[in-house]
């Protein structure tokens, strides 16, 4: 590996020894000019004792949401649906949701009602989706949710919302003779060089939908390849991987995230306009998980762990100090 700043060094290590109550980092990679500058891994898996390294898969959280609308870009090049259209949801068909469109369902502005806190003790749509009645059917208890405003007007982050995308993915990926989990392997993850996945590193619902939502587990140096993949607009071994129109939507701000210091895109989070480096951007999960792109610096940087959500702000605080003395 090439050598980087003192001060990216030191910012490297004290993420991977972060203080007491701030959790723990688990992963930090980080790819300048294609070539990994820098590579660590610390701490132990919740709820066990294996000990995190360079082989553990770890888990997406919501950077998983950022994968599914690169699988409905796939489907849409292959002709089985249209991201502009109606969503194809048939709860809807009756009524005012038949506005909402995939669109709609991407940029999270549906207009369906939503909770997202994770609260077990208190009223939560995404805890009862995720872990409770609707687990086995995450699609259908989303799309269950009743229109509170104008589809396209109101922005809401919505965990619901991506389910009822990977729902929508089950239904035209059955009628083509596939499935979900093999769409990821043969048109994502084995053309970018990753190895392929089994349904053990993803959670599908009984009904066969893929918890977009939430759950992906792979290695932290894939976890870098995808974000490589991104910053390369799509291209992958001298290949074109994902088509440049999927990837300029991750980077284009499609709807205001009203209450977050982040502008929202695609399933994807770009940098505030005011930052060092606005034109990064990144997808982002529960306890502190970020691939961000930065091609200003033409660097991806990678990291995985587990922060309360009360100290992100402390964590990003670093990553952002960290994107510019690279």
């Amino acid at each position: 590996m090439s050598s980087m700043s003192s001060a990216a060094n030191d910012l490297c290590t004290a993420l991977l020894n972060l203080p007491e109550g701030l959790g723990t980092t688990f992963a930090l990679l980080i790819d300048v000019g294609g070539e990994t500058r820098f590579e660590g891994y610390s701490g132990t898996l919740p709820g066990s004792h294996q000990v995190v390294g360079a082989q553990t898969p770890l888990l997406s959280w919501s950077m998983a949401k950022s994968i599914t609308h690169l699988l409905i870009g796939f489907a849409h090049d292959d002709g089985l649906l249209d991201v502009e259209a109606p969503a194809p949801v048939a709860e809807w068909a009756a009524d005012e949701r038949s506005k909402i469109t995939i669109r709609h369902l991407l940029q999270m502005t549906s207009g369906l009602r939503w909770n997202e806190a994770y609260t077990p003790d208190g009223p939560s749509d995404v805890v009862e989706m995720l872990f409770r009645t609707g687990q086995h059917d995450v699609g259908g208890y989303a799309a269950r949710s009743a229109l509170v405003a104008e589809p396209g007007t109101t922005w809401l982050y919505s965990s619901g919302t991506t389910n009822i995308l990977c729902r929508i993915l089950r239904d035209v990926l059955r009628g083509a003779g596939t499935d979900t989990v093999s769409f990821l392997n043969d048109r994502l993850l084995v053309p970018a060089g990753i190895r392929p996945i089994t349904e053990s590193q993803c959670r599908i619902d009984a009904s066969g939908t893929w918890v977009g939502s939430t759950f992906l587990y792979l290695r932290g140096s894939e976890w870098l390849r995808l974000g490589r993949l991104m910053l390369d607009v799509g291209v992958s071994g001298g290949r074109q991987i994902v088509a440049p129109r999927w990837v300029n939507e991750a980077r284009t701000e499609g709807s205001a995230a009203t209450g977050e210091p982040y502008r929202y895109s695609n399933h994807w989070w770009l940098w505030p306009s005011g930052s060092a480096t606005p034109d990064a951007f990144a997808a982002f999960g529960y306890e502190g998980q970020h691939v961000v792109m930065v091609p200003s610096k033409n660097a991806v940087v990678v990291r995985l762990g587990a922060t309360p959500d009360e100290h992100k702000p402390f964590v990003r605080a670093m990553i952002h100090r960290l994107i510019e003395v690279l």
